[in-house]
């Protein structure tokens, strides 16, 4: 099943059911539902060592793993809570206040800068307006370039009281066809466990009540409007709703590829006249491409549901040579380099690929050493398992290759300096093409998703060791050819008035 087979079957169920009038206790929960099914279809046969990661682990190995993760989630807490203790924050009246992600932030000289919010954050610091950070997951960068506020624990505490003590009868439910619906999804034999009605009430029971956590530190903060960075989760539709409820407009900030085959963005074909309670209300996108697919189904909700043509923030900053901070990474990935600059410097950004996957790119390592300096950078949600790739090269014998650097080292500062992009999912392809850097895909998921970039030249797609070793060589060699259709070139930081449009959108007074 391919990804546009999975919008599809999407579509067919928002066609043939009234998914706009599933409602439990005055949530309409449609999106929890596509949630769920675009997320097990996604990995089921995209990713299907992640899909039986999450779904096969039997549940007497499962529990004691998760209290292990949450004893020592709690005790990285208090260790981060006293390290970093100013710049702890507990709420306060604010213009403004972000949710990041938890994940989403790089190491900028001396500081963890969260890189969606940050930038955004840093221009309404010049212009007097304030804001509120707030940082869920147990991961705890510290020290934190912005002050922010732990939620992880509380959200933690949260959970387990609604797991083990709190009923899960709702008032008033409205779910006329939903029975058809799930015999629909079983008559495709699909071969993989869709959760039922009692799941999606456990999470709908689990959103509301952080939905209850966040509408208090909402009351306190009192922002006009409300930020986050990934909304399609528990935490960023109980956020949604917590503002729905209190009038606060939610803004969800774009931090990779979207588009018409991304659940969470594309194609929604049967939304209620009052818009989605779970969904935000702004769409902050980088590029009028991607406002446009949110207009296509938008359009007729505008009141609830619009996209905010905003750009990418955090991408103009390495736009600048003059800058110190895009000077200071410039000068440090010059130093690691070393003999190694006459090589075809690649960047391998490693997701969730199967590691039959990893496995052909380790040997196009070993049989491009004379030709490629490699550099890979290991997701942020893969972290724990960096030894592990540096153990897959000794044992492959590659030796021409950066494995700390490249993770460590903030994404858009390594991709100015890269010949090539190579990837099997990752958004770095969009911008890498903005930063003036042509990608190889590899892999049948990549090539589908990233279908108008490798129509435009600025992506090849590549599947075998063959395959990937000539696409690199002829990405290489028309790299100063699409700069130049481009019009790259290192350009000085601009100052657009995000300020005004931001007042415009009634976002800051």
């Amino acid at each position: 099943m391919r990804i546009v087979d999975i919008m599809d079957l999407l579509n067919e169920v928002e066609e043939r059911f009234p998914v706009d009038q599933w409602v439990i206790d005055g949530i309409h929960i449609w999106p929890l539902i596509r949630l769920d099914l675009a997320s097990i279809m996604t990995n089921y046969f995209m990713f299907p060592s992640l899909y039986n990661k999450t779904n096969v682990v039997p549940l007497i190995i499962k529990i004691p793993k998760v209290l292990i993760r949450k004893a020592s989630g709690n005790l990285k807490f208090v260790y981060a809570y006293f390290r970093d203790y100013q710049k702890n924050l507990r709420p306060y009246k604010a213009d403004t206040i972000f949710l990041s992600d938890g994940i989403s932030f790089s190491y900028i000289i001396n500081s963890w800068y969260e890189k969606w919010s940050d930038p955004l954050i840093g221009k309404l610091r010049d212009n007097g307006i304030s804001y509120f950070l707030i940082s869920p997951l147990h991961e705890y960068f510290i020290p934190r370039h912005t002050p922010s506020m732990f939620i992880q624990p509380r959200l933690d505490r949260i959970r387990a009281k609604t797991t083990l003590f709190s009923g899960r009868a709702f008032k008033e439910e409205s779910l006329d066809g939903f029975q058809d619906f799930f015999h629909l999804i079983e008559s495709r034999e699909l071969g993989m466990c869709f959760p039922g009605l009692a799941k999606i009430k456990s999470e709908l029971l689990l959103v509301k009540k952080y939905g209850d956590f966040f509408s208090e530190v909402l009351e306190q903060v009192k922002p006009r409007s409300a930020f986050l960075v990934s909304y399609y989760n528990i935490v960023g539709m109980a956020f949604n709703l917590a503002c729905r409820k209190l009038g606060i407009i939610s803004v969800d900030i774009q931090h990779g590829v979207q588009g018409d085959l991304h659940w969470a963005y594309g194609r929604w074909k049967n939304v209620p006249g009052i818009g989605y309670e779970l969904l935000p209300r702004i769409f902050w996108v980088w590029c009028d491409d991607d406002g446009d697919v949110i207009k296509r189904w938008s359009s007729k909700v505008p009141q609830w549901h619009r996209p905010l043509v905003g750009g990418n923030l955090f991408l103009d900053l390495w736009r600048s040579p003059g800058n110190h901070i895009v000077k200071h990474y410039d000068d440090r990935i010059e130093y690691a380099k070393g003999d190694q600059t006459n090589l075809i410097q690649i960047l391998y950004t490693v997701g969730y690929e199967e590691m039959e996957k990893v496995r052909i790119i380790l040997h196009v390592m070993k049989r491009t050493e004379g030709l490629c300096h490699w550099w890979l950078r290991i997701h942020p949600g893969k972290l724990r398992e960096r030894d592990h790739f540096k153990r897959l090269l000794v044992e492959t014998k590659v030796s021409n290759y950066e494995v700390d650097l490249a993770t460590n080292f903030p994404l858009y500062a390594l991709l100015r300096q890269m010949d090539l992009h190579l990837t099997f999912s990752s958004s770095s392809v969009i911008e890498a093409k903005d930063l003036g850097v042509p990608s190889v895909v590899f892999g049948d998921y990549g090539k589908e998703l990233y279908s108008d970039l490798i129509s435009s030249g600025w992506a090849l797609a590549a599947n075998t060791e063959e395959e990937i070793i000539l696409a690199i060589k002829k990405q290489f060699g028309k790299r100063e050819e699409l700069r130049k259709l481009k019009g790259m070139g290192d350009k000085e930081e601009g100052d657009l008035d995000f300020i005004q449009s931001l007042k415009t959108a009634g976002l800051i007074p």
